[in-house]
């Protein structure tokens, strides 16, 4: 009789372990969330299977939970030559992340990869998005090909692109869906023309200049209706009757920025040079708004003295009409005036900075260093905003730098 050793371990016989089926293991997590407390849901943003061996017959409301999203790709007998086993699914919790999608999904002998980019609620400003890659690799794999299809699947800049491109598409299908006929742009240049030429009223003039400045700033065949429609006249006259006001301001500004996009653009730029005393207008302009100099912050753009001496120097370029200029009276003396009043502005401003800075500077330890010049670059082209190149120059938004290129169209001596 021989007696068996009761710490030693018996050898299991049988068949190899193998994973629990997806749809079995589901059932279990439904009772299991049934007999808790209403509610309560894992505390993870997401969970990864593989091997679910799943397949088209199989609906996803059998293998899905409570509070969770469901993305699954399933084995294609086509692609991988095997009938049955593999599959991928990703869980994401609802209550983490309602905003992801599958943006790649791949399936060969080699390999079986599902990735879903999502953004959880609480995520660094850092990240824009999280990807989430579930992948199965077969034992009779060749792994350098497996690798090989992972590392151009989920390489940064693909993701991303298709995130985007997905997340672009969706967003124009939704815009175009809700879109209405009065909300085009053609449809919107035709009523605020109307409302311009017809209308006295000041909220209707206000609304038609906004939507004037869209269509001019987005549209060539806009631009060409409006200088055929003879409005450019009617918005000289408005600049002309604006009192500095707060409304009388904004009215200026729209106007004064519906006129530089028709100065950007080579086939209606004579039309706001060829209206009735525009260059008397826009030195006004610079007079009467010389002390509120710009904003030098770029989103918020110019302010009416900037955007003034911008529309001054685009249609001064063409020697003919500088020439016109230099030979109307007292025009330069008025140039040269205000760009002593706006270089001593100028300088005060710097002076009060640097004062600031240094003071800053001491109080808190540090030295002050001097910002380090930079070469000067050839200056770039004017172009309108629907031209997309990289070389456009942007609006100036500096009142200094706006009124020097006023000087320089000229060949002003300062």
């Amino acid at each position: 009789m021989v007696l068996e050793d009761p710490k030693q371990k018996k050898k299991k016989v049988g068949r190899s372990w193998r994973t629990k089926p997806l749809i079995a293991d589901t059932k279990e997590r439904k009772d299991r969330q049934a007999s808790q407390t209403p509610g309560l849901q894992s505390q993870s943003c997401s969970t990864c299977r593989t091997a679910t061996g799943l397949n088209s017959s199989i609906p996803d409301n059998v293998v899905s939970l409570e509070g969770l999203a469901t993305f699954r790709a399933d084995r294609s007998s086509d692609l991988s030559g095997k009938t049955r086993g593999g599959g991928l699914c990703i869980y994401i919790n609802n209550n983490r992340c309602k905003n992801a999608m599958t943006v790649a999904s791949y399936c060969s002998p080699d390999i079986e990869l599902l990735t879903v980019n999502c953004r959880p609620f609480y995520l660094p400003r850092e990240f824009t998005v999280v990807s989430i890659t579930a992948v199965y690799v077969p034992p009779s794999a060749n792994t350098k090909e497996a690798m090989s299809v992972l590392y151009r699947t989920i390489s940064t800049s693909s993701i991303l692109r298709k995130y985007l491109l997905v997340k672009l598409r969706l967003r124009l299908r939704k815009i175009s869906a809700e879109v209405r006929e009065e909300d085009k742009l053609c449809n919107k240049t035709s009523s605020a023309l109307e409302y311009l030429l017809r209308y006295k009223h000041f909220s209707f003039i206000l609304e038609a200049l906004k939507n004037l400045e869209a269509a001019t700033r987005l549209s060539p065949e806009c631009c060409e209706r409006l200088v055929g429609s003879d409005a450019t006249g009617v918005i000289f006259t408005l600049i002309r009757s604006c009192n500095r006001s707060g409304p009388c301001m904004e009215v200026i500004t729209f106007s004064v920025q519906i006129l530089l996009n028709l100065s950007k653009y080579h086939l209606t730029i004579e039309a706001v040079y060829s209206v009735e005393n525009s260059l008397e207008t826009l030195l006004d302009l610079l007079q009467k708004y010389r002390e509120k100099a710009g904003d030098k912050v770029a989103e918020k753009g110019g302010s009416i003295f900037t955007k003034a001496c911008f529309l001054l120097a685009l249609l001064l370029q063409d020697e003919r009409r500088a020439q016109e200029v230099v030979k109307l009276p007292k025009v330069l003396d008025r140039i040269r005036s205000i760009y002593r009043l706006t270089a001593r502005k100028h300088k005060m401003d710097e002076e009060r900075s640097i004062t600031r800075q240094r003071i800053n500077a001491s109080i808190n330890g540090s030295f002050f260093v001097p910002p380090t010049p930079r070469k000067s670059k050839p200056p770039p082209k004017f172009a309108p905003d629907w031209v997309l190149r990289k070389d456009k120059l942007k609006d100036v938004v500096d009142p200094l730098r706006a009124i020097q290129m006023v000087a320089e169209t000229l060949a002003i001596v300062l």
